[in-house]
């Protein structure tokens, strides 16, 4: 396994269009220092490489965010991907002091537009302190990225060219993510992607004992069941990881 994502909470401070974690119908709730624990354990144990704190919801509103980035970053290089709406300069610099290696920061169609320039200055911030920060958007079309480009000097974009659901399209295809990625929610159950958002493919849960076996074995069946039916939900109409789709092949929203 190279990355797991470890949702520390799924509560957000915004409601953006087109986020699919905002339509879960599971509980709400903050992930527990016992759960945290289990949740590097199982890590450790798949040969995990990358933790990024965050599936779907807003990490900086878990009040043990520094604490539990201190943990992981011992033993794993840590990400955070926020919406920057609870960034300051100071956080950014305390990010890094516990730990924090990777740092995407979220522009998207909810995000509102006076913010934008500030969080293009937090962006900076970040980079200078010594973070590998990307500004993560569906919104830049090339135009506008060709703009921020010059006056920044250096920007970094990962496009969420993904942000993919075609209701009208069939994957045929495996998913090349089961063997390289799972994410565990704040309670413990562990999913294979996040596009799994109310538990309806689980490998388990992080208090499980043999727990790795169950993932295993959970990949595996994926796999198997993605071979013979292609429309098995909620893989179906995804399109995240297809590798073979151009990066900015796909209009982007705002675009």
């Amino acid at each position: 396994m190279d990355v797991c994502q470890i949702e520390l909470t799924n509560y957000c401070n915004l409601q953006c269009r087109g986020c699919t974690g905002s339509g879960a119908k599971r509980n709400r709730g903050l992930m527990s220092p016992k759960i945290f624990r289990a949740s590097l354990d199982v890590c450790e144990k798949t040969g995990v490489k990358e933790v990024w704190l965050q599936n779907w919801g807003e990490s900086l509103l878990h009040p043990h965010l520094m604490v539990y980035l201190s943990f992981a970053s011992k033993k794993f290089t840590a990400g955070l991907i926020t919406n920057g709406t609870l960034l300051t300069p100071y956080m950014v610099s305390y990010l890094k002091f516990n730990g924090l290696s990777k740092l995407d920061i979220s522009i998207n169609s909810q995000t509102p537009q006076g913010l934008v320039p500030y969080l293009l200055e937090i962006y900076k911030v970040a980079n200078m302190v010594g973070l590998d920060c990307y500004i993560r958007s569906v919104v830049f079309n090339l135009d506008d990225y060709m703009k921020l480009k010059e006056e920044l000097g250096d920007l970094k974009v990962r496009w969420q060219r993904g942000m993919i659901i075609d209701e009208s399209k069939i994957r045929t295809s495996d998913c090349p993510a089961i063997d390289k990625v799972f994410v565990i929610y704040y309670d413990g159950t562990i999913v294979p992607c996040c596009r799994v958002i109310d538990g309806e493919i689980s490998y388990g849960n992080v208090t499980w004992g043999k727990i790795n076996s169950n993932i295993d074995k959970g990949r595996m069946d994926l796999h198997k069941q993605l071979e013979s039916d292609h429309e098995r939900p909620p893989c179906s109409h995804c399109f995240e990881v297809d590798f073979e789709c151009p990066e900015l092949s796909y209009k982007l929203s705002g675009s």
